[in-house]
């Protein structure tokens, strides 16, 4: 009896067995095959001394007068499930005989899934625009990846989901949102996500409020709802007078806090006030007008409140140092009549 291997890891296994003139008790294999995920793999086996059985049934030849048999068993892209073990079986009219069982190992590239074009963090847009997403993972066994919406939306169907690479085409986009890729395999799940954010003009502040006003200043505070991407505040001001709507402006600019005292204005004069917010695109709209009027200056409540004397019948003297409190009027009521 002769038993030999011959085999190149992840080609082919060969198995030859020898089997005795009678399929009897004594044959050995000793090969261990071995191949590599998605190789073909093909296991043959000779068996050169089988014999031959004459007319009579009683005549026995060798193998070597005639031609060998042989059998293979081919496996296409091997997977781990073609692991296991597999045997020759040789038969004729005298009987039946089987070798050794012979494992076969696939050997499995194991990769935990990555991101190989990963979508960028942010992504800004214009309103309305329309934007393409790129994911590509890559691993052993190749993951799958799906697209979701903010936080619970599924964007890919769950009976196509789509293997190493998924592209998602959003359209008329208007509101800023999160896009999540998600790569998955048996090895585990991976996540990237991207804020599409959408550009525009920014909104106008709200509650716009006046205090601690004084004859030549103003305090301002105001509220801003709207995103925080903002540069800065601008404040606008004029004298709300009917007579002079064709005033331009007076405007401060670069106000980056949500407070400012407006200075150097005219006593005892009504203003109107507007806040406007700015970003990277430009400037939105003004605010809702908040108005006040000025206090005025010791010099014009001295010559509100001055201090007149009669000095003769036809000259009063007229006292504007003298800061007195506006007169008290008192009601004298007549006396009762009995």
């Amino acid at each position: 009896m002769q038993s030999a291997q011959s085999a190149a890891a992840g080609k082919e296994a060969v198995c030859m067995v020898a089997v005795t003139e009678n399929l009897g008790s004594r044959h050995t294999l000793y090969i261990s095959s071995r191949a590599r995920r998605y190789s073909d793999v093909q296991l043959i086996c000779n068996w050169p001394l089988c014999p031959l059985v004459g007319e009579d049934q009683n005549t026995v030849r060798h193998a070597a007068e005639r031609k060998v048999a042989k059998r293979s068993l081919q496996i296409d892209n091997s997977e781990e499930s073609d692991m296991g073990k597999y045997e020759c079986v040789a038969e004729n009219s005298i009987g039946t005989e089987h070798t050794k069982p012979t494992p076969l190992y696939v050997k499995v590239r194991r990769v935990p899934p990555t991101f190989s074009r990963p979508p960028e963090p942010v992504y800004e847009v214009m309103l309305g625009a329309n934007l393409t997403l790129t994911c590509v993972a890559v691993g052993s066994p190749m993951p799958s990846v799906k697209w979701r919406k903010g936080v619970d939306q599924d964007l890919t169907p769950e009976n196509d989901v789509p293997v190493g690479r998924n592209v998602l085409e959003l359209t008329d986009i208007r509101v800023s949102t999160n896009y999540t890729c998600i790569a998955q395999s048996s090895l585990g799940v991976i996540e990237a996500t991207s804020l599409v954010k959408v550009q525009s003009l920014p909104a106008a502040p709200t509650d716009v409020t006046i205090s601690e006003v004084t004859a030549t200043q103003v305090r301002l505070e105001w509220s801003y709802k709207g995103p925080e991407d903002l540069q800065y505040y601008v404040i606008q001001y004029k004298p709300k007078n009917a007579n002079q709507a064709s005033i331009a402006f007076s405007e401060i600019s670069g106000i980056i806090t949500m407070f400012y005292v407006v200075r150097t204005l005219s006593p005892y004069t009504e203003y109107e006030f507007y806040v406007i917010a700015v970003n990277n695109i430009g400037r939105g709209p003004p605010s809702l007008p908040a108005t006040t009027t000025t206090g005025e200056t010791e010099s014009q409540i001295e010559l509100r409140y001055t201090h007149h004397k009669r000095v003769s019948a036809t000259t009063i003297r007229q006292d504007l140092t003298a800061l007195v409190a506006p007169p008290t009027v008192y009601e004298q009521k007549e006396p009762k009549r009995t």
